[in-house]
């Protein structure tokens, strides 16, 4: 069944997403195939950005505005094809950090008139470069990338474990640490290793966000999970999450289940409520007669709707 929409579309006034990003044929593609375009799109606007940035010095406008359309281009194609694969819903103003700085800086650019047929043709240079690095890391990681995760993290001084059972992705690899009875989860992206980021100092940072979140909130994070692996009667995990808070994402092997939201990392007090966030309907439907002192917790339809 359909869940997936999105809102806000119009937020990328460079293209037009009903005729240039809406994909008629894509209810005829397996999930895999969805999966791969995903990754593939989001390996694409990675290179496009990086390499097209730079066009942005240029002082005529009609060239800033034309790599804007370019990238915005890139950038939808990702969200479509990953919001399709999530089969959830998205709204399109929540914008990464490379678009929002893009759209902010650039706002007052004319709308380009550079044809489709032109974008697609850069398209195709970044999808040779894209597919050349698949078919090399297909041979170089026949088990998925685990090894070398796994070899990474124990010169860290970590012993990991591959996942019980979790939902494979075709951008990232992931291991797993038991702890008092938590599967923690730990991911590396793929695209990573394209642009030099899978390296030791990488594996340190995930340890170390692993290491602080579990010092600080352990107890509340086995409690949530004990409560949800009890209600799904299956495998679940908790994935600390990135960025300036802490974070868990609970999940199994459908994918995110729900996300509990902590303290910012750089607060040393602790929050007297947190919120748990469903990440779809049946986990509103199963968690959300759920009493946990100290928490809140908040349903996926209040936030995106019911589809």
């Amino acid at each position: 069944m359909q869940k997936y929409s999105f809102k806000n579309t119009q937020i990328l006034k460079q293209i037009d997403w009903s005729k240039e990003i809406v994909d008629s044929n894509v209810s005829k593609l397996s999930n895999k195939e969805l999966g791969l375009i995903a990754y593939k799109t989001r390996l694409r606007f990675n290179i496009a950005y990086d390499y097209l940035k730079k066009e942005f010095k240029s002082n005529e406008k009609r060239t800033q505005a034309n790599t804007l359309r370019t990238l915005q281009y890139f950038y939808a194609l990702h969200i479509y094809y990953q919001t399709v694969y999530n089969n959830k819903s998205i709204d399109v103003s929540q914008l990464t950090t490379e678009m929002q700085y893009l759209m902010t800086t650039y706002s007052d650019l004319e709308i380009s008139t550079l044809p489709i047929k032109e974008i697609k043709t850069i398209q195709n240079i970044f999808d040779d470069t894209i597919d050349k690095h698949l078919t090399e890391e297909k041979e170089k990681y026949a088990d998925g990338g685990f090894q070398e995760m796994q070899n990474m993290f124990k010169e860290c001084h970590l012993e990991v474990t591959k996942p019980t059972d979790i939902r494979p992705y075709d951008d990232r690899d992931h291991a797993a640490i038991l702890h008092d009875g938590v599967e923690y989860i730990f991911y590396l992206m793929k695209s990573s290793k394209m642009f030099g980021l899978r390296n030791i100092n990488t594996v340190k940072q995930n340890i170390h966000d692993y290491q602080q979140t579990v010092k600080r909130y352990h107890p509340i994070i086995k409690n949530i999970y004990e409560f949800i692996k009890n209600k799904y009667q299956k495998p679940i995990y908790a994935m600390p999450g990135g960025g300036i808070q802490h974070q868990i994402f609970f999940g199994d092997n459908n994918g995110y289940i729900t996300c509990l939201y902590l303290d910012l990392k750089s607060s040393t007090q602790n929050q007297e409520i947190y919120s748990l966030v469903g990440q779809n309907n049946k986990a509103d439907k199963l968690l959300k007669d759920m009493q946990i002192e100290n928490f809140n917790f908040v349903t996926y339809t209040s936030i995106y709707g019911k589809l």
